[in-house]
């Protein structure tokens, strides 16, 4: 009965310790895509030029078909400003969001 109380003490201590250790490789990193659209969509946000140069990452996507890993501080904002659509016009153009984890 001893034996079986040290080796379950064992394994809680062994598992919150690498719990504790191991946690921060858990972290999901988040990212954005940017798609231009060729049509005008229904539904969408306008972004001027100061308000896109408070989201850098999103600046850079417009030039770039990859998916850009985001501060976690800029894709919570973003997520927020599109919440009721993913697209978006700036500087006569439409664009598409995609928010990724991964």
């Amino acid at each position: 009965m001893i034996k079986m109380k040290n080796h379950l003490l064992l394994l809680f201590f062994s598992t919150l310790f690498i719990i504790v250790n191991f946690s921060g490789c858990l972290e999901v990193e988040r990212g954005i895509r940017v798609m231009k659209l060729n049509e005008e969509p229904e539904k969408y946000i306008n972004l001027s030029i100061e308000e896109m140069n408070g989201f850098p990452t999103l600046k850079k996507a417009l030039n770039n078909d990859e998916i850009l890993v985001t501060p976690n501080d800029e894709y919570d904002k973003l997520a927020i400003l599109f919440k009721n659509t993913q697209s978006f016009k700036y500087l006569n153009n439409y664009y598409e969001i995609s928010f990724i984890n991964y």
